[in-house]
Order: C-alpha cells, then structure tokens, then sequence
C-alpha cells in the first residue's frame, strides 16, 4: 500500500480526477446477482415481500398506492433481474440509455483508434509540432484564467478596503475595526478617571 505522504500519490489526489458513478445492476458481481435472484425466488414462492429497512418499505407502499408497481411483480410473477420497485418505463429507459451508451462509446473508441492511425502515419516533427501547439493554447488558456482570478480579487480587495469591511478568508470579522471606531467617537476620557467619564 503506498505511503499517504508520497509525492506521487499526493499529486494523484491533488489533481482531482476521481470518477464517481453511482453503481446499477450491471456494476454487480456474480455473486451479488446470484443472491439477488435467490431472495426474488424466495419471495416468488413464498408470496411474501422482505425488505431491507423500514424506510424501503414505506417505498415500497407509497408506490404501490401511486400504482408505479408493476403487475408481474405485484402478483409475484416477476421473472426479470430488474428493480421490483422500478417501473417499466424507467426499465425501458435504462436500456435505451445503456445501448446509447454503448453506441457513443464504439464511436469514441472508432474516433480514437482513427486519430491513432492517423498519428502513426505522421512524422516525429509533426508530432511534436502538434504537441507544443496544444501545450501553448493550454498555457494562453490557464493564464486568461489566472488572469481574470486575480483580477477578480484585485476588484475584490478594492471593495472590501472602499466599504471597510474585512477581507474574505482572513478571518478577520470587522469586530477591531467596530471597536476602533466607538473608541475614536467617545470623548477623551484619562487613564486615572477611566470609570468616571
């Protein structure tokens, strides 16, 4: 296991590139599925629902008042891997999604493998020509970014001391400059008579 404070895995975490999906019926290990069918058998045959927590069984009623169940499932009939609690237009929805999904990645994939090719076909100088163009428009682009951060903070700052509020971040609640100022509106008032005033 690598060490948390290696340089190399702490650049992995600062770029933050993680990729989170939520996991569906096709993310599932065999195991899982086997489980999952052995508990909707179970149900089929017994005629009776289990459900995990009180909170998945108000779920459950709450569409099965709205009438969102399906029948199959409802007279325990149901023979598919999907969701009992889904509805069979958003199962037919998942299926339209996943083979878009399949589709677009088969083209991704045919683009990259024809830009690859196209790649190979050219020279080292192209090759590197083409990379320092791209690393120069990725440059011009980071710095019109920073450019417009920091003058975003230059106004920002500007702002702030023109209104006399503190700076945001610093940690600073205006609770000094409050007090500065009742101070300087009180009379002068000596050290010795401090009380009297």
């Amino acid at each position: 296991m690598p060490s948390p404070s290696d340089p190399a895995q702490k650049k992995k975490v600062a770029a933050n590139d993680t990729e989170y999906k939520l996991a569906d019926s096709d993310d599932e290990t065999e195991d899982t599925v086997e489980t999952r069918r052995s508990v909707k058998w179970a149900e089929n045959e017994l005629k009776r629902r289990w459900f995990i927590n009180a909170g998945e069984q108000r779920s459950w009623d709450d569409k099965v008042r709205k009438g969102e169940i399906r029948p199959e499932v409802l007279e325990f009939r149901d023979k598919s891997d999907a969701d009992p609690q889904a509805s069979a237009d958003s199962i037919s929805q998942k299926e339209v999604d996943k083979k878009a999904a399949l589709i677009k990645g088969a083209e991704e994939k045919a683009e990259a493998e024809a830009k690859k090719l196209a790649d190979s076909k050219k020279t080292k100088e192209e090759l590197a020509a083409e990379k320092l163009e791209k690393e120069d428009a990725d440059a011009r682009k980071a710095a019109v970014e920073n450019g417009e951060k920091e003058d975003k903070k230059i106004s920002d700052a500007a702002k702030v001391k023109k209104e006399g509020k503190p700076a945001e971040g610093s940690g600073d609640d205006g609770s000094a400059k409050k007090e500065a100022d009742k101070k300087a509106e009180a009379p002068f008032c000596p050290p010795e008579l401090a009380g009297m005033c």
